[in-house]
């Protein structure tokens, strides 16, 4: 049952950091319109986004704001107003959204390092929960998608690197995401770039003596156990 729990315990903490997100960025004002490409968003898809309390905008109403974000719509300004809902509806709807390292690569434009503290702290904290969560289901798949938004966010990714060394189980899942590229000293994930900040931090973790002692007794052949009877 442990397992069980440790979800539901993830769950419960993501639940209450994301009420502390809405509530570090209520002091954001509703956009009084929105700039678009629109072959990316038409006016009554603003008008929807402008209309509906924030809570209730739906994943569909929200998609093609969210996935052209500071490409062919909007700005940082109506960007912050809507990214409680956009990071929300990441972490609890997922494969019915742009993918995360897109939210990512976003939110990254507004530049988290001159917000407010209270503002980076509420995301941080969803951002740890999340990714407990994925470590709780020892989803190596989320767990790559979620390390690698954080970077392009511009946080430093090594504190989420050592949540993931909690578990060593979580650990070799996020190992197997990217095993054949480090392989040749690249990650898996073809959202990262280069240059990303983080991208060498990754790199660096995997080949730390504690978390290669895990993968390398994970997958080399141990001690012929002694037979018995």
């Amino acid at each position: 049952h442990a397992p069980g729990r440790l979800r539901a315990e993830a769950m419960n903490s993501l639940s209450e950091n994301i009420d502390a997100l809405y509530a570090a960025f209520r002091d954001v004002p509703k956009p009084s319109g929105i700039e678009g490409c629109p072959c990316c968003i038409d006016r009554k898809g603003i008008c929807t986004l402008l209309s509906k309390p924030l809570r209730e905008l739906t994943s569909r109403e929200l998609a093609s704001y969210s996935a052209s974000a500071f490409l062919t719509v909007g700005g940082e300004a109506d960007y912050l107003y809507f990214l409680p809902r956009i990071v929300e509806i990441g972490c609890t709807e997922a494969g019915q959204w742009p993918d995360i390292e897109v939210t990512g690569r976003a939110i990254g434009e507004t530049h988290p390092v001159k917000w407010p503290e209270k503002r980076k702290q509420a995301l941080r904290e969803v951002l740890h929960a999340v990714l407990q969560q994925a470590i709780a289901e020892e989803d190596g798949w989320a767990i790559d998608q979620w390390i690698c938004a954080i970077a392009k966010m511009g946080f430093e990714v090594l504190p989420f690197l050592e949540q993931i060394g909690t578990s060593s189980r979580a650990l070799l899942a996020y190992y197997e995401r990217n095993a054949q590229s480090l392989i040749k000293q690249k990650l898996g994930n073809s959202f990262w770039e280069g240059d990303d900040p983080g991208y060498q931090t990754v790199l660096s973790w995997f080949q730390r003596p504690g978390v290669s002692r895990i993968i390398l007794d994970a997958y080399s052949l141990g001690p012929t156990p002694n037979h018995q009877g």
